[in-house]
């Protein structure tokens, strides 16, 4: 079963150490071929991160400073159908996804609501 979790910053700003912890107590818990998905949402100007997987995160909660993990409802972050697709978007370099939405918007003319990163760990 699917386990479906928002991703709260406490911080004001994140560093990259940061996220990478995260990622590591991640592919450390869900254990080598293990994977999860990262949800980017940003609509009415308030951007949102979800994080699911077949496990429960529950005990990673307090696991990286400045992040938090806490349960949804899967109806929180679903995915409206899309008219059309855009894979392998290249990202900006030394940005982040927001720079990402920034670049699309100017770019492609198109607007970056929703961003579906799924991550597969090959060993840990």
């Amino acid at each position: 079963m699917r386990q479906d979790f928002e991703l709260y910053i406490t911080a004001d700003q994140l560093l990259a150490e940061q996220w990478v912890r995260l990622y590591t107590s991640l592919a450390a818990y869900l254990g080598p071929l293990g994977g999860f998905d990262i949800t980017f949402r940003c609509t009415d100007n308030v951007v949102r991160f979800f994080i699911s997987c077949k496990k429960d995160l529950s005990t990673l909660s307090n696991a990286t400073q400045g992040i938090l993990l806490r349960p949804v409802a899967a109806t929180e972050l679903q995915l409206p159908d899309a008219h059309s697709k855009e894979r392998f978007i290249q990202f900006v370099t030394n940005g982040n996804i927001l720079d990402l939405k920034e670049k699309v918007a100017v770019g492609k003319t198109k607007e970056l609501g929703y961003a579906l990163l799924r991550v597969r760990t090959v060993s840990t």
